[in-house]
């Protein structure tokens, strides 16, 4: 990645949706958050209001992909910023991420919408869309495996004792 003004840690950090990117890594505590409160979320769901198979399973598949991709998405932005991956499967991984944000938030809105009319019609349109996400982690995660059997480009920027010829 070319060093700007910006500083090479910030370019990453902002692609990556505003992650707090460099130094040492904090445990993503949000994440953990957000596990935990759809988790009670899906508990209260079960015993207050007597969900469905169904919606136990929406809660954890929508929950359990969201930490997924966030996970995912810390390890790209580190990658990005140690300069381990090249700014093309950033930019690879970017667009899956946004096919995914994309697919997670018509799931959520699906989900609602099946919640407040229970028709079978809502229904069947919040499966279909719950059940892209794990579809989405694996092209994902798949996508990111390759990146570690791809050659990396030799930066010219910091270049290595080999490349100046020492």
């Amino acid at each position: 990645m070319k060093n700007t003004s910006y500083g090479v840690e910030q370019r990453p950090a902002r692609q990556a949706h505003n992650l707090e990117v460099g130094g040492s890594s904090p445990f993503p505590v949000t994440i953990l958050k957000n596990i935990l409160f759809l988790c009670v979320l899906g508990v209260l769901c079960g015993a207050l209001l007597g969900c469905t198979d169904f919606e136990h399973a929406a809660y954890k598949t929508l929950a359990v992909s969201q930490a997924e991709y966030e996970l995912l998405q810390q390890r790209m932005a580190e990658a990005a910023v140690h300069e381990l991956i090249t700014e093309d499967q950033w930019n690879r991984f970017a667009a899956a991420g946004h096919t995914f944000i994309a697919a997670h938030n018509a799931a959520v809105e699906a989900f609602n919408v099946y919640g407040l009319g229970k028709t079978k019609q809502q229904l069947a349109q919040a499966q279909a869309a719950i059940e892209e996400l794990p579809k989405l982690i694996r092209e994902i995660n798949d996508m990111v495996k390759t990146f570690q059997r791809e050659p990396a480009q030799p930066s010219l920027e910091n270049p290595t004792a080999e490349q100046i010829g020492i």
